[in-house]
């Protein structure tokens, strides 16, 4: 997943990756928080908004 997040940011110039997941899914919510994400808002619909700016993710990096 770190390599998807990594293209998305280095060969697709993006500078925020987000995500919406439903409360009851745990697991992804789980590999969101360990890949980096931070939970934003819940949004309509009971949906959680995560989301991952590139410097966050390449601090993560280079702790690793």
């Amino acid at each position: 997943m770190k390599v998807v997040i990594d293209f998305g940011y280095t060969k697709m110039g993006l500078t925020i990756i987000d995500a919406t997941v439903e409360p009851e899914n745990e697991r992804s919510i789980s590999l969101l928080r360990k890949l980096g994400f931070k939970r934003e808002i819940e949004l309509r619909d009971n949906l959680i908004y995560f989301y991952l700016n590139r410097n966050s993710f390449e601090d993560s990096r280079e702790v690793i």
